[in-house]
């Protein structure tokens, strides 16, 4: 009742604000979130063994963010930051699961609510990691159309047995487990078939949530064969994964240039976090893996494109960005922006740096991002980053890193620079003084893991997978 009157003036306020972008001029939006992907299996990025030839072709038709974070290093709370355009922590939403009655709050106005207030027709597909409560659930989260999943992993096959949250479903509906195939594939079907009964009146935001290539490691027949060189079993499963979800967004693209749609839709591409230690993924010049701060842990690949607009071009540009500003641009993009302060989103708009293209300053959108789980946090700020390590007895590690001139963090500064520590320590911690304390916990023996994996001597990929 809360969300829906919050609603309901949003719409009464800013209905003039509407008046700036007329349904048919407002752009559709496409999310395309990966999972569990690495910065380095992309062809763009400079991947030698996995092809990924669609996702390079709309690399060059778009601008690629090389500076992009989310807002976690795991999957649920770096989606609720997305999908709520804030802090996850604000809503005690900082660790991975959620379980039984915890996820994101009913109360949250979500990224979907407000594009659908926008005058969006909404819909969700894939992964949804956010909660199993009915308040939890996506159609009560502002999307008028779900085709996916509740849960944060199930098999791309059919399975004999589900539940309630591994269940594949449209609109809280069973889907037979028989009819699906490969679910990477249906998942793409299911897009292109919301987008063909949509509603012509409206613009349309599309959230499609693969849940590749994140584990059980699962991939088809046709697919392996491609990869018959690569001699690890489990990178040549990760390469057919990725490959499969790469054919499939080409599918996508083509369908949507086919139905005349490209021109005036945004489309976005991106990771809800680093490649993982368990599916052979490579995070490439980035150090460190999923579940870590360090920058392989959170920065992910970014492409955005808006043909109408000229973002587009192939064009590299270093922008300091989070996934946290996704719903803010898209807002701004629909022209909304008032909303963006009116929801006390801790995202920004990314636009008007986007439409400087390679001109725009790196921290022409922001100069600041925020992290924490468990026993570390971390700040990001301008070039620097600074880690805190919270051990047992509750004190502080430290290490510091200038990413300008050290991308793999090889070089630990926070002796050399005490005074520039304690002021980003201090920056961390009145950051934190405005975040709810974590509602459920991993325990302690992923507490364990954070501590484990933030050391200088942990070094390389194998060394990461050797951890708990």
């Amino acid at each position: 009742m809360i969300k829906h009157i919050l609603s309901c003036a949003l719409v009464a306020s800013f209905s003039t604000t509407n008046l700036l972008a007329a349904p048919s001029e407002k752009p559709n939006i496409i999310l395309i979130l990966a999972d569990d992907l690495g910065n380095g299996d992309l062809g763009y990025n400079g991947c030698k063994d996995i092809r990924t030839p669609q996702l390079d072709l709309l690399a060059s038709q778009s601008l690629i963010l090389t500076d992009t974070h989310t807002t976690a290093s795991v999957c649920a709370p770096s989606r609720a930051g997305l999908m709520s355009g804030t802090y996850q922590q604000r809503h005690g939403f900082e660790c991975n699961g959620p379980h039984g009655k915890d996820g994101l709050p009913g109360s949250v106005v979500t990224y979907a609510e407000a594009m659908k207030d926008a005058g969006y027709e909404t819909m969700g597909l894939g992964k949804w990691h956010l909660g199993y409560q009915p308040d939890m659930h996506p159609n009560a989260q502002g999307f008028d159309h779900f085709s996916g999943f509740l849960a944060g992993g199930r098999s791309y096959w059919s399975q004999k047995k589900t539940n309630n949250s591994s269940m594949l479903q449209r609109n809280g509906t069973q889907v037979p487990e028989e009819k699906i195939g490969y679910l990477t594939d249906w998942l793409t079907d299911e897009a292109m078939r919301l987008i063909k009964k949509r509603n012509t009146e409206k613009p349309f935001f599309m959230y499609l949530s693969y849940n590749a290539p994140h584990t059980p490691m699962h991939a088809k027949e046709e697919d392996l064969k491609k990869y018959e060189s690569i001699e690890k079993k489990n990178r040549r499963t990760y390469a057919a994964m990725v490959d499969n979800m790469d054919a499939n967004i080409g599918r996508l693209l083509i369908f949507l240039d086919d139905q005349k749609l490209r021109e005036n839709s945004i489309i976005i591409f991106t990771s809800d976090n680093g490649g993982a230690t368990t599916n052979a993924s490579d995070n490439g010049i980035y150090r460190g893996m999923k579940g870590s701060k360090w920058e392989g842990g959170h920065r992910v690949p970014c492409l955005i494109s808006w043909p109408k607009a000229g973002i587009h071009g192939g064009h590299r540009v270093p922008l300091l960005s989070s996934t946290v500003d996704f719903m803010a641009t898209s807002l701004d993009a629909a022209g909304e922006a008032p909303q963006i302060d009116k929801l006390k989103l801790d995202g920004v708009s990314l636009l008007p740096a986007l439409r400087q293209g390679p001109a725009a300053k790196p921290t022409a959108a922001r100069n600041a991002l925020y992290f924490r789980r468990s026993a570390a946090a971390a700040i990001r700020e301008n070039q620097w980053q600074l880690i805190r390590v919270t051990e047992e007895d509750n004190s502080h590690r430290y290490l510091l890193f200038d990413l300008s001139k050290d991308i793999g963090q090889t070089v630990d500064l926070s002796q050399e620079q005490p005074e520039r520590l304690q002021k980003l320590a201090t920056k961390l911690q009145t950051w934190e003084q405005d975040m709810q304390e974590p509602k459920w916990l991993e325990g302690k023996m992923w507490e364990k893991n954070q501590r484990l994996k933030h050391k200088m001597d942990v070094i390389g990929r194998d060394a990461e997978r050797r951890l708990p």
